[in-house]
């Protein structure tokens, strides 16, 4: 039970550091967007492996070694299918007019009377038959789900304990199998793809799998199914799913702003605003939002350059951060303002914080402290910040 807790916990908090990381990034909507739909892409094909376990393995491969490429297998037909179930889903949310047993009932009727035309069935196997769970009431889990007056989207670990009971009972109704891993994308929605379910059971199957294989060594065994996996090994592989995603999408951001080839002072200056959040002390009370384009311009470049000063605004928003000594003027020819590195930086010494320091013992890029900035009187130092690099 401790264990399971840890995981539960974890998971949790690796998401909200990646929906917290992918919506304050300095960049173009259309910029995130590349990366967030590279996401929907693995999503879709991972649902159409755990509906089809014959394209498992080659799906499995292609997702988890090729993270942030473009797939490169074709699944022709049964991607199509699975896209214009989630594309369903996807307008529902948009609409907010239904609920998720609400989409599950319509789909199912449309496929019904698709089968029983002879027309191109998307929703689920011509060949299936439709007499088993005809009585929608006989799904239970689902059933008590439309008794339901809403789920608790601030407590991942509830959205997720009733994915997981969904599915176990999808997946083995005839006719239902293909909404089996949407019901997190209906309750999230707009975040959807930051999280991949289906992807979670495939691996927590294949880490099982593995297990078997070694402990029952020339020995018969039944095979895992994927209602054999438990929640808690769901939700460890959805902690390590997050924790990549994290990483994945720091390069991402290092990459787009061409971040090696960045002089060493500039990567410094950069590093200190990722590393808290892109956070900008006092500039959203003066309605500088972390979508202005001053608010982004400055977070990508570690300062304010000579020719950005024609822009409309950007005499005010310097000069704000200069009263605070966030920015510090300069006499170079590039850049009239810099980041001041050495503003309310917490003293790990002085704070003990032991994630921080574990962090640096393990020589992780990545620390959690950085969504946990503090700006305590006792915990700032002048002491200047060493640069670390921005992603593994």
């Amino acid at each position: 039970m401790q264990a399971t807790n840890t995981h539960r916990a974890s998971f949790v908090q690796k998401f909200l550091e990646l929906k917290q990381l992918y919506y304050r990034l300095p960049l173009a909507e259309r910029q995130k967007k590349q990366w967030l739909e590279n996401k929907r892409k693995q999503k879709l094909f991972c649902i159409a492996a755990v509906n089809n376990p014959a394209i498992k393995e080659i799906v499995l491969a292609e997702v988890s070694h090729s993270p942030s490429k473009q797939l490169t297998i074709n699944l022709g037909r049964e991607i199509q299918g699975i896209e214009t179930l989630v594309f369903n889903l996807e307008s529902m949310c948009l609409q907010e007019k239904k609920t998720f047993v609400s989409y599950v009932k319509i789909g199912k009727q449309n496929a019904e009377k698709t089968v029983s035309s002879g027309a191109l069935d998307l929703f689920s196997s011509a060949e299936s038959t439709m007499e088993q769970y005809s009585n929608f009431t006989e799904l239970k889990v689902l059933h008590s789900l439309e008794k339901e007056a809403a789920i608790n989207v601030d407590k991942m670990e509830e959205a997720l304990t009733w994915s997981y009971k969904l599915f176990q009972e999808l997946f083995l109704a005839t006719g239902y199998k293909k909404y089996a891993c949407l019901f997190l994308d209906f309750v999230l929605q707009k975040d959807a793809h930051l999280i991949n379910f289906p992807f979670a059971l495939l691996k927590a199957q294949e880490s099982m799998e593995k297990t078997r294989m070694q402990t029952f060594v020339g020995k018969r065994s039944s095979a895992i199914e994927l209602t054999d996996v438990p929640l808690s090994k769901i939700e460890e592989m959805l902690e390590a799913i997050l924790e990549e995603n994290i990483n994945e999408l720091k390069r991402f951001y290092r990459d787009t702003i061409s971040y090696e080839e960045m002089p060493v002072e500039q990567k410094v200056r950069i590093n200190y605003i990722f590393e808290n959040s892109f956070h900008l002390p006092l500039v959203e009370d003066h309605g500088f939002s972390s979508e202005h384009e001053l608010y982004k311009m400055l977070c990508i470049q570690g300062g304010i350059k000579k020719q950005d000063l024609q822009k409309e605004g950007v005499l005010l928003f310097a000069e704000l951060l200069e009263n605070i000594r966030f920015l510090q003027k300069t006499n170079t020819e590039d850049f009239v303002w810099l980041i001041n590195v050495g503003y309310g930086i917490v003293n790990p010494l002085k704070k003990h914080n032991t994630l921080l320091l574990k962090s640096f013992i393990s020589n992780k890029r990545y620390n959690v402290s950085v969504f946990n900035h503090t700006n305590k009187e006792e915990n700032k130092t002048e002491a200047p910040l060493q640069g670390k690099a921005l992603a593994s």
